[in-house]
């Protein structure tokens, strides 16, 4: 040890370069790689379900327009896959508009009462509701309750009124859930979905104790991103009779909601993530099944489903189906749809179960898990940049391939580039591949940690020697030439980050209708377009001007007899500040974790040939005209 250098003074890399450490260095390498693999093949292993469901409104009219046994086509609907029913909230105008309900308005009534029909001490009222079915009239009460106002009731040779309040217009009341939908879903082996777009839809679901009306039993609760929960004790129903006045109920608090579906043991919660959240409260702590809805339309085709469930994590497809098409062209589109989604991976076999709280420890797992990905997937940006440009000084390349040169060399550190930030993504999508991250329930900014730092590190690394002339450059004299460099570069990297505020400040945002047309194998490039049209071409220009450099170096140490020249004509950093865009993009999706990795792995590649190979097409081509030029001179 004596004859050796200390390590302290050699630095870690050159003591893991000397022979007597190799094995220790192939030994951490190969337990890193070891370690990235086991959690990747881990990730893999874990079951991508998804539920395929269909309206029951659209099915019946699809099956009437063709006449069509709706028994039938439903029996078809689940041999294909099918497993679910979606059921929105029903208004009470579309009861009005079936005749079902008698809405008496004040207009009507005084018609009546200049007509006779009503007598002046009448207690028949206006802006009343009039109802003969019993079962109907109970689902009305029921479903005052979660209106927000008093009403009062009467009933009368066989008939029910409900009077509301003057100014209340009922065709915008809430109604709930069709409870004959409700029991022919189950009837049929169907779990039905409860799509609760308002507090009050929600609230009325948990207030029905009626075994008529009852959602006791296997169905999902389907919370959607614009659901918000008022802030407010929650109370408890009792049924009401005709003849009495009946309150609304107190507005049901987060809290009260999630146990008063944790009470049902075969109901599921399910929910995307609320806008505006409030943080981490008990919607972050509820574990069951967590679903994000994607509505996609039989005759649309396979790009916006994989645009909604592959790059939008959903796990709920609503298939929507087009009764002009006819029975047997839907069942096609839907045959369609299950059998791409079997073709990616994907179970429709998804069963929620009952949910239940979870408790703090998981949220400390899931947070290191975010942490140590971050960590992975920053620096490996950064060790990935350099080591493709490491890569550059290799020549053997150039000397197996002269007459290509300098394409191999340039491809192969874009190459090496790209295989390290996959390398990189790959940690961080095995890491954060669990339920809570994938649908987006912990409150932190991946896209912008895993942007933002990468370029604040690699602005440091290329401009820092200059950092501190900076200030010396803004007390020069402003030149138009200056200004306008400056707004440009202004302008876009607005755009780079904000596309679309860009497009609509300028009125041009019909300019991103191409993402929403674009065919089945790209979808992905509207998700990725950054990486591929902007990180690409920019990272494979900077490389080839930094190559040149090198060698205009060599070509100089090398005439001159001294050591390498620092100057150089060209300078590769702004193209290779912009060419973080593919490394960053690599680890932003890779982190996400929703698409399947084989996926990403593909997309990956066929976006380094689509960006890299268009700007190394471009180089090829601008090298062959030097060389033309240079042979006419």
């Amino acid at each position: 040890m004596s004859g050796s250098a200390p390590i302290a003074k050699s630095g870690f890399w050159g003591w893991l370069r000397r022979p007597r450490s190799l094995w220790a260095g192939a030994t951490l390498v190969g337990a890193a790689f070891a370690v990235v693999g086991l959690l990747v093949l881990d990730a893999l292993r874990r079951p991508r379900t998804v539920m395929l469901a269909l309206d029951p409104l659209e099915a019946e009219r699809t099956a009437g327009a063709s006449e069509y046994p709706i028994e039938d086509l439903w029996e078809r609907a689940r041999t294909i896959g099918v497993s679910a029913v979606y059921l929105e909230p029903q208004r009470l105008s579309s009861w009005i508009a079936r005749g079902e309900v008698l809405h008496l308005s004040k207009t009507e009534s005084e018609k009546w009462a200049a007509a006779g029909l009503v007598s002046p001490g009448s207690p028949l009222r206006s802006n009343a509701l009039w109802v003969r079915d019993r079962e109907l009239f109970e689902h009305l009460l029921l479903a005052s309750r979660a209106w927000g106002f008093g009403i009062s009731t009467q009933s009368f040779g066989g008939v029910y009124v409900l009077n509301l309040p003057d100014g209340v217009e009922p065709g915008s009341l809430p109604l709930g859930y069709d409870p004959a939908a409700m029991r022919s879903a189950r009837r049929m082996g169907l779990t039905p979905v409860i799509g609760a777009a308002a507090p009050a839809e929600m609230q009325l679901l948990l207030m029905m104790a009626s075994p008529k009306v009852s959602v006791s039993g296997p169905a999902v609760f389907w919370l959607g991103p614009a659901f918000q929960f008022p802030a407010a004790p929650g109370g408890k129903y009792a049924p009401g009779t005709a003849g009495k006045e009946v309150q609304p109920l107190p507005a049901a608090s987060e809290q009260a909601v999630l146990e008063a579906v944790a009470l049902r043991g075969r109901t599921a919660l399910a929910f995307s993530p609320p806008q505006g959240w409030r943080g981490y409260g008990s919607w972050g702590a509820w574990e069951g099944t967590a679903l994000s809805a994607a509505h996609v339309r039989v005759r649309e085709g396979l790009a916006p489903l994989w645009r909604r469930v592959l790059g939008g994590g959903a796990r709920l497809v609503v298939a929507h189906l087009a009764p002009e098409l006819g029975v047997e062209r839907n069942l096609d589109g839907l045959r369609a749809t299950a059998t791409a989604l079997r073709g990616r991976g994907m179970s429709l076999e998804l069963n929620p179960g009952p949910g239940r709280l979870r408790g703090p420890a998981s949220w400390i797992g899931a947070f290191l898990r975010y942490g140590v990905a971050a960590v992975l997937a920053v620096f490996g940006v950064l060790v990935s940049i350099r080591r493709g440009l490491q890569f550059l000084r290799k020549e053997a390349l150039a000397r197996r391939w002269p007459e290509a040169d300098p394409i191999p060399e340039i491809a192969g550190a874009l190459a090496a580039t790209v295989l390290g930030s996959i390398i990189a993504a790959s940690a961080a999508y095995a890491l954060l591949a669990f339920e809570l991250w994938r649908l987006g329930l912990i409150g932190v900014p991946w896209a912008v940690w895993t942007t933002l730092l990468p370029f604040a590190l690699g602005l440091l690394a290329l401009y820092g020697d200059e950092m501190k002339e900076w200030p010396a450059r803004w007390l020069r004299p402003v030149t138009y030439r200056g200004l306008a460099t400056l707004l440009f570069l202004l302008c876009f990297s607005c755009f780079l980050v904000f596309p679309r505020a860009v497009l609509q400040r300028f009125g041009l945002a019909s300019l991103l209708d191409w993402q929403r047309s674009l065919p089945e194998p790209l979808w992905w490039l509207g998700l990725r377009w950054r990486e591929v049209l902007v990180g690409y071409p920019c990272l494979t220009i900077g490389l080839w001007l930094q190559l040149r450099n090198i060698r205009d170096r060599m070509d100089k140490a090398d005439s001159l007899g001294q050591a390498e020249p620092k100057s150089s004509a060209r300078d590769p950093r702004f193209w290779l500040f912009l060419g973080l865009f593919a490394p960053t993009g690599i680890v932003r999706i890779f982190g996400y974790a929703r698409i399947p990795y084989h996926t990403l792995v593909w997309q990956t590649l066929l976006g380094l040939v689509l960006g890299g190979g268009l700007a190394l097409a471009g180089i090829w081509a601008w090298e062959m005209f030097r060389d033309l030029r240079g042979q006419r001179a």
